[in-house]
């Protein structure tokens, strides 16, 4: 159906377009598809005049399309002049009627208060008034103009009164009003409001616009509150109510009121009279109460911007570590001993409300639990466990110790853990405090409840806030207590849950991995691992011959070196770091000696790595080339600390001797040390003469001394420890 748009004929795109009824664009008399429709509009072949709304199509000017189109609409819809002809008779202010979309963007923008805008129903109403009041005002020009003598002797706001009601009858095909304007229904009073837009239109078309706006959406209804308030009270009674807000034993409207309304009398205030205004003012300001009353949680959560971050795609780049109490309760039987009637008794009590805590270390790439520990509560040693668990579950995973790019931890002990966090990431990144928004793992210990731990009929439920809605039925709980799980068979839960969720990641966690470049990965050496995460010896050790010897588990370990430097500290007393999974090598650092005050203390100014030693066959048949290395390494080290000894000791001997036998006679040290003069006087030339004679004697050869070291037997060391030998 044809249209009039600022004084131009216009006609629907969707009667253009042919009809396609899954994207329930176009119409059953289209005639041009879609693409051709968008391809003519970029062309500009059609013009369109208005772009389409919600519910209503896009404008394309009659008189710009092409004369093919031009013919091919007629012969689907008629002329669209001469449908808009016979529309004509439908009224004068309808035809009169124009769309004034400056207004429309007016009222858009229009801004009251601090930030509110007029509601979109206000907006469509005040544009529709405005259209409306201008199309009675042309009419009226018109009548003046047409009068005799340009006097009116008729009164027109009578006969505009009535088309003004007229036009509320107006209604679409679908039977909706076209025109629900709000204008006064009595001719006087359309008069006056007509009169007043067009007084303030003559200032600026602006001013006019803001003449129909009510002044419930205006600087003209300000608050009675801020009327009443004196020049020296001037923004007291915002103040007193923003304090009250703001107060954190968290008083409800009914208490402000009360609060207020005491100060006001005071103050000389006017007093507030229903709760109701306390809750507007509650609202208004509610981003600068809301931290005072619910502190600094509520800020991080609720009124502080967030960055919107994205996680890596590339594993072991970024870890994330918290701890959580697992909702799943066990019983335990506790046994104490108490007095009764002047016995001492055991009395056994059997709890049903313990829960477990675990400590996950979770990499943001693909969400994998790459490390965790259980323990009955969260700790240093808990968190340590879990770190160590993840480094170890990686070599697992990759076949050697890495160590994560960043890892990102909350501020828990933050003194004793974070030189610990530091030695083992490249970077470290604590999570604000009160701000759990920023790990990633807070949500993720939610989904584990979803997914798994709910399943359990021993399920401890959320949280105290959460609701009651989704919390389990205490009450069969209590009644059903004795199917709650001992704490062995909960902590087996807990490490199937673990397993099933690293099962179900791994193939993705594992092409991350993949994927991950090379400068990423930050491998983990034996030595500062050991330092940070080995354990410990119950005692220390003595550095023998043989080397150290460990002994765990019913196990002899025996760990050397070839570090020359190691022989230098044979007295000492060292203390054994291993790692129970890898024991092939040791990480041994000096401690306090016998007899001090740091005996057996870790003193770790000397560190030194060891390998283990690997027992050579005693036959040769049974050797293998690797025994023949190991026997070549130690013989090669002996030969060179042979060789250091003897040169020791004879460079030793030739420092003494040019020291001691420096002079050639005897009597020169008496000329050296008294000025005795010859008969002559003389004194220098008989000391220089004594000198040069001294240097032509020829020196005795000195019998040859060495320093001889007993040859070890290059076959085989006897360890009296392996043989089994009886004596």
């Amino acid at each position: 159906m044809a249209v009039v748009y600022n004084d131009k004929v216009c006609v629907p795109a969707n009667e253009l377009i042919i009809l396609d009824t899954r994207r329930k664009v176009g119409s059953q008399g289209g005639f041009i598809s879609e693409g051709t429709y968008a391809s003519m509009v970029r062309r500009g072949q059609l013009r369109v005049v208005r772009r389409s709304t919600p519910g209503s199509s896009a404008l394309i000017e009659f008189d710009t399309m092409r004369p093919d189109i031009k013919q091919q609409y007629t012969a689907a819809n008629g002329d669209p002049y001469a449908d808009l002809a016979a529309r004509s008779q439908k009224g004068i202010l309808e035809e009169e009627m124009r769309y004034n979309n400056r207004a429309y963007n007016f009222f858009s923008a229009y801004r009251y208060g601090a930030d509110r805008c007029l509601p979109p129903e206000k907006i469509d109403g005040y544009t529709l008034a405005v259209n409306v009041m201008e199309a009675l005002l042309r009419l009226r020009d018109r009548q003046k103009r047409s009068a005799i003598g340009g006097r009116t002797r008729i009164n027109v706001w009578e006969r505009l009164g009535e088309q003004c009601q007229a036009i509320l009858e107006v209604r679409d095909s679908r039977g909706k009003q076209m025109f629900p304007h709000n204008l006064p229904k009595s001719w006087k009073a359309l008069k006056r409001k007509c009169e007043t837009y067009e007084a303030a239109r003559a200032e600026s078309e602006e001013e006019g616009f803001l003449s129909v706006i009510h002044k419930n959406y205006g600087n003209a209804a300000a608050s009675r509150m801020r009327e009443k308030q004196s020049r020296e009270h001037s923004g007291l009674a915002e103040s007193l109510i923003r304090q009250f807000l703001g107060l954190h034993m968290n008083w409800n409207n009914v208490q402000v009121m009360e609060e207020y309304n005491k100060a006001a009398a005071v103050f000389g205030l006017e007093e507030i009279r229903s709760p109701q205004t306390v809750g507007a003012y509650r609202e208004k300001f509610n981003v600068v109460t809301k931290t005072r009353r619910k502190g600094v949680g509520a800020w991080n959560s609720a009124l502080k911007k967030q960055v919107r971050r994205t996680p890596p795609k590339t594993a072991f780049t970024f870890l994330v570590f918290d701890g959580w109490d697992v909702e799943l309760l066990y019983r335990r039987t506790q046994v104490k001993r108490v007095r009764r009637g002047g016995t001492v008794k055991e009395e056994t009590t059997e709890t049903y409300y313990n829960r477990k805590t675990i400590v996950v270390v979770l990499d943001a790439c693909c969400k994998y639990p790459v490390g965790y520990a259980i323990g009955d509560n969260e700790c240093d040693a808990l968190i340590r466990e879990a770190l160590i668990n993840s480094v170890r579950h990686g070599k697992e995973l990759f076949g050697a110790r890495y160590m994560p790019v960043q890892m990102q931890c909350d501020n828990y002990h933050k003194k004793s853990l974070f030189p610990f966090y530091e030695r083992m990431c490249k970077y470290l990144v604590p999570a604000e405090v009160k701000n759990a928004q920023a790990k990633v793992v807070e949500p993720y210990f939610l989904y584990l409840i979803n997914k798994y731990f709910k399943k359990f009929p021993s399920f401890a439920g959320f949280g105290i806030t959460a609701s009651k809605e989704i919390q389990p039925n205490l009450a069969w709980l209590r009644d059903h207590r004795h199917l709650i799980p001992t704490e062995e068979e909960c902590v087996r839960k807990i490490h199937e849950v673990m397993a099933q969720e690293r099962a179900m990641k791994i193939d993705a966690y594992m092409e991350a991995w993949r994927n991950t470049p090379d400068d990423r990965k930050i491998r983990f050496p034996d030595e500062p691992y050991l330092a940070l995460m080995g354990e410990i010896g119950r005692r220390t050790h003595k550095l023998e011959a043989r080397g150290i010897i460990l002994e765990r588990n019913g196990m002899r370990y025996v760990y050397d070196s070839l570090d020359r430097s190691l022989l230098d500290h044979l007295g000492t007393s060292w203390t054994v770091r291993y790692d129970p999974d890898d024991m092939s090598h040791i990480l041994i650092t000096n401690a306090g000696k016998r007899g001090t005050k740091d005996e057996g203390k870790e003193i770790g100014t000397l560190r030194y790595l060891l390998d283990e030693k690997e027992a050579v066959p005693m036959a040769l048949i049974d050797q293998e080339e690797r025994h023949f290395e190991q026997r070549r390494k130690i013989r090669e080290f002996n030969d060179s600390l042979k060789r250091e000894i003897i040169e020791t000791a004879e460079n030793d001997v030739e420092t003494i001797r040019s020291n001691v036998y420096n002079t050639g006679l005897p009597g020169h040290n008496i000329l050296e040390r008294l000025l005795i003069t010859d008969s002559r006087g003389q004194h220098k030339d008989n000391r220089n003469a004594l000198r040069l004679e001294a240097e032509d004697i020829e020196p005795e050869e000195e019998p040859e001394t060495k320093v001889r070291i007993p040859e070890d037997d290059d076959d085989y060391d006897f360890d009296p420890t392996t043989a089994g030998f009886s004596r």
